[in-house]
């Protein structure tokens, strides 16, 4: 079932918000259960009409500006340091020797790692770049659909205008046309109308010359 889209189109926003009438309402889901596109574009601005319902304005909390200007005072202990000090020196230690304990269950505790760790470290590492790889691949194809669409979506409305623009413009011409016959055929009429008087005028002229020329003749002939 074809589709132009110019329903959809101009009334998407209303429909979104429940601001149509019945009739449009019953037409446009009549549209959008045949058109992928259409749905498309609803469902585009549902999620913005729910990402903006969701944000919430918020006030910036009271803070002390003082605190955080000035420093703390700081009490120096040596001891502490000097014990993390050396836990540190002996954990590099144990790493840099790779210092591994045993234990009779099987468990065991490496500082370093092992070969086999360092293996499964690598292919590990491999298997997350190919992942990222893939990832991107996908991404790529995914926003150069979005960005078809877009275009697609662009030339629609931009093709609706262009038809709504062509129709106005039509539009005004016929006016413009038909008002430009209605007054010249009125000037058409009045000056037929005018003509008809000048020739009923003119008849009646020359009916009273007749007579006048006749009464003239006759008053001759009577004197003679």
């Amino acid at each position: 079932m074809s589709c132009d889209h110019k329903l959809i189109t101009e009334h998407a926003s209303d429909y979104v918000e429940g601001r149509l009438p019945d009739y449009l309402k019953k037409q446009c889901d009549e549209v959008l259960q045949h058109c992928q596109y259409c749905q498309q574009s609803v469902a585009g601005i549902y999620q913005i009409t729910r990402l903006a319902e969701g944000w919430n304005d918020q006030q910036v909390p009271e803070w002390s500006r003082v605190a955080h200007a000035v420093r703390p005072p700081v009490r120096y202990v040596s001891w502490p340091n000097w014990a993390a000090m050396a836990c540190s020196l002996l954990a590099v230690l144990l790493v840099v020797f790779r210092f591994e304990v045993r234990l009779d269950d099987g468990l065991t505790i490496s500082f370093g790692g092992n070969q086999q760790q360092e293996q499964l470290q690598t292919l590990l590492a491999q298997e997350l770049q190919s992942f990222a790889a893939q990832q991107n691949e996908t991404l790529d194809e995914r926003l150069e659909e979005y960005m078809e669409f877009q275009d697609l979506n662009n030339q629609v409305v931009l093709n609706d205008w262009l038809e709504l623009n062509r129709q106005e413009r039509e539009a005004d011409l016929n006016f413009l046309l038909t008002g430009w016959q209605s007054q010249r055929l009125q000037d058409s009429r009045r000056v037929n109308q005018q003509l008809d008087i000048l020739t009923e005028n003119q008849i009646d002229n020359n009916t009273y010359l007749n007579q006048l020329i006749r009464n003239v003749g006759l008053n001759e002939r009577g004197n003679l």
